[in-house]
């Protein structure tokens, strides 16, 4: 992959960055010729032929259609691998596929995660942390020129936690880049142990999702975590009183024209000054609150991700993300059941309470929890808080604490804790000083369920409702 240093850099001139006049008469042509194809071949290293099992055709812009791999394996000893033809010109794809392995639990840390690493044409293009549950992965490929390429997923032997098993691959499929979000997506280089050798984010903090937005010549990325070690990171509970979750999103970086900026360490916005792969920001996980550097060092050091970009939830917090993909809810838990904190005071004590107690500030599992999301309007010295009912009793999200209540205007998501195994009745908006009033526009709710994911909302609103103090804003919750 052809890296340019700063100065020499134009992101939009990057290969596949056709006028659009242009790009409209080759995808014209390559729909009315047919030349165009993608085509799957046999797990295994040297094989060529054909997959076994059904295959779903699925028609795609300037491309044949898509053939999805029913199943297959990865092992430490053998890989899987496949081709897929193009005659649309340099472009970018994105290969997804569902992986889960047995030999894994992301709960454990005796054996965390198995690391998989695609490479295209024989070059790596990204690596992927598999941490046992089946969840989706969506890899940005290219950009790619014209002709057949080969793809495979190979056991990442130094990297992995788990030097041997089998990872189970399902519904492998490969799609052009409809959005043109991928045009600037940042390749994402983990961050490293201190002995800038081992790769920390095999077992920790892993980006689990990159979304992308754009306006004209304006690209706009964040990146999504299981966890931050650092930041907020050190007190969980305050991760999920403040954000409704102890997953991390980060914005990562902005292509404005020529001209990139990233965020680096305590969160400052700083200018690229990197090496580019094609027009892609090349940056590495530098804090262990998740901040980034364009001084990557040795690029064949730690985890290389490179992410397809999704879109932004349409509107309200981004957190709602979590709402689209409930998948990044059950790592976060499930890396929230193994560690423990390094704030001092409190060195050596696990992130979770357990079992959990609905009176303390300290983190719960997950599952005890009832998400909520509120859209309200109001003063800014008016303070508020959630809460939800469980057999008869009221629990807040700010434990009784008034320090820990919202003020004014805003739009947070947070959660309330339950005690282990209690059902929601009712939930409920309160303000918590004599003569306050605020108003409700829009109203969520939603519990876990036994994977951690979010369920379905067991309430939603979508009006303008005022609530006074003395009278809390209660819905019925249906879990």
């Amino acid at each position: 992959m052809q890296q340019v240093r700063g100065k020499d850099r134009r992101f939009l001139e990057a290969p596949g960055q056709l006028l659009p006049a242009a790009r409209a008469a080759l995808l014209w042509i390559a729909l009315v010729t047919g030349v165009v194809g993608v085509v799957f071949g046999q797990a295994g290293e040297n094989s060529g032929r054909p997959l076994d099992g059904a295959a779903t055709q699925v028609a795609v812009r300037g491309w044949a259609p898509n053939r999805i791999v029913t199943s297959g394996a990865v092992t430490h000893e053998q890989p899987m691998e496949g081709w897929f033809t193009t005659s649309a010109g340099a472009a970018h794809a994105t290969l997804e596929v569902l992986l889960s392995t047995e030999d894994a639990d992301w709960a454990d840390a005796a054996r965390p995660s198995v690391v998989l690493t695609l490479g295209v044409d024989g070059q790596p293009s990204g690596d992927l942390v598999v941490t046992g549950r089946e969840r989706p992965f969506r890899e940005l490929i290219g950009p790619i020129g014209e002709g057949r390429h080969r793809w495979t997923l190979r056991w990442h032997k130094t990297a992995s936690p788990q030097p041997r098993g089998k990872v189970t691959v399902r519904e492998v499929r490969i799609t052009p880049d409809r959005s043109g979000l991928a045009a600037h997506a940042p390749r994402i280089f983990g961050r490293l142990a201190a002995d800038k050798q081992r790769a920390v984010m095999a077992t920790s903090d892993v980006p689990l999702l990159l979304l992308g937005r754009a306006t004209g010549e304006d690209f706009e990325y964040t990146a999504v975590f299981s966890n931050e070690d650092g930041g907020t990171g050190l007190l969980p509970s305050l991760l999920m009183r403040q954000y409704g979750r102890t997953s991390d999103i980060e914005r990562v970086c902005r292509v404005q024209g020529s001209r990139c900026e990233f965020q680096g360490a305590n969160h400052k916005t700083r200018e690229y000054g990197g090496s580019l792969e094609g027009a892609h920001p090349l940056l590495r996980v530098a804090t262990d609150n998740n901040n980034f550097t364009d001084a990557i060092g040795d690029a064949s050091r730690g985890l290389r991700f490179s992410l397809a970009p999704q879109p932004f939830p349409e509107q309200g917090p981004r957190g709602r993300v979590l709402d689209r993909e409930g998948w990044i809810s059950a790592i976060a838990n499930a890396e929230m059941q193994r560690e423990v904190t390094e704030l001092m005071g409190f060195i050596g004590k696990r992130k979770i309470e357990s079992p959990g107690d609905a009176a303390t500030l300290a983190l719960s599992d997950l599952r005890n929890y009832i998400g909520i999301e509120a859209h309200v309007d109001a003063a800014k010295e008016v303070a508020w808080r959630v809460g939800a009912r469980a057999a008869g009793q009221w629990y807040w999200s700010d434990h009784g604490v008034a320090r820990e209540r919202e003020r004014g205007s805003g739009w947070p998501r947070t959660g309330v804790e339950l005690p282990p195994r209690a059902v929601a009745d009712a939930v409920c908006v309160e303000c918590c000083g004599e003569g306050t009033t605020l108003t409700v526009t829009e109203f969520r709710a939603w519990a876990f369920d036994a994977a951690a994911m979010p369920r379905p909302d067991g309430t939603r609103m979508r009006e303008a409702v005022a609530v006074r103090s003395g009278t809390p804003f209660i819905r019925v919750f249906k879990p």
